[in-house]
């Protein structure tokens, strides 16, 4: 089972594949039963009240959490993408895969490579570039 935890909600991914959302002031389901196989990364950032899912099989999901948290729905998807292209270009200079993913304020995702790569993927224009981040600067923003 995986957790991931923010404020006003927390994740719980069980190993059936069913992704849960529950609410930590009053820890009622906000949305149950979201079916993710092989879910390996979870991140969620309170201030884009929103939760990204990396699966095995790369694929990138962004949830966002509404803030009227008594509605039955209460997550929807914003948007998807994958980052098989990511590690198959990396790969052609070794074996490399996703070492960790951190969910940023503007709905963005950083994903970073085990080759201490570090790629951004924006959303508005729906492509991955790669970071100008500072090994020390990830670092920080992994410890964050």
């Amino acid at each position: 089972m995986a957790t991931s935890f923010c404020n006003s909600f927390y994740l719980l991914y069980t190993t059936r594949g069913g992704l849960h959302v529950h609410s930590s002031r009053t820890t009622q389901a906000i949305k149950s039963g979201l079916v993710v196989e092989g879910g390996c990364f979870l991140d969620c950032n309170e201030e884009a009240m929103a939760f990204v899912v990396l699966t095995l099989k790369g694929a990138v999901s962004l949830y966002r959490v509404k803030s009227e948290l008594s509605q039955i729905d209460g997550c929807t998807l914003e948007w998807q993408t994958t980052v098989l292209d990511l590690v198959r270009q990396r790969s052609l200079a070794g074996p490399v895969s996703v070492r960790h993913m951190r969910l940023l304020a503007t709905q963005g995702v950083l994903v970073f490579m085990s080759d201490d790569s570090v790629f951004e993927y924006e959303p508005r224009a729906r492509l991955w570039r790669q970071s100008s981040l500072s090994p020390q600067a990830a670092d920080q923003i992994l410890k964050a």
